[in-house]
């Protein structure tokens, strides 16, 4: 279930990217894309909350707690021990499946 709505995001968001380089160009993309920092790749420069995070390490820096793909996959890491994660289900998309290590929707997650 999870990965049928992460695609639809996922089509969703390839369609802002293509909106906001044919609406600012070629190069303001590509310097948003040089000034990112380390371990985020910026995606789409006019969502300044969407970002594609490469590992915990550097998601934890803007999300604390991690992130959910719905608010319904958050509440279910709360009810299974973890800190409650923020609701970025555009970040959840563009990251790397590998961060949501048992493909229950949620990243990064912490221990309470």
């Amino acid at each position: 279930m999870a990965h049928r709505s992460k695609t639809r995001i996922a089509s969703a968001g390839m369609l802002s990217v293509a909106l906001s380089v044919s609406a600012l160009g070629g190069t303001a993309l590509a310097a948003s894309n040089a000034s990112s920092p380390a371990g985020v790749a910026a995606s789409d420069s006019a969502s300044v909350s969407a970002r594609r995070f490469l590992n915990c390490g550097s998601m934890r820096r803007v999300h604390p707690n991690g992130i959910a793909v719905s608010p319904g996959a958050a509440k279910l890491a709360v009810r299974n021990g973890f800190k409650r994660p923020d609701v970025r289900p555009v970040s959840y998309a563009q990251s790397p499946d590998s961060l949501d290590r048992r493909d229950r929707g949620v990243m990064c997650t912490v221990r309470s």
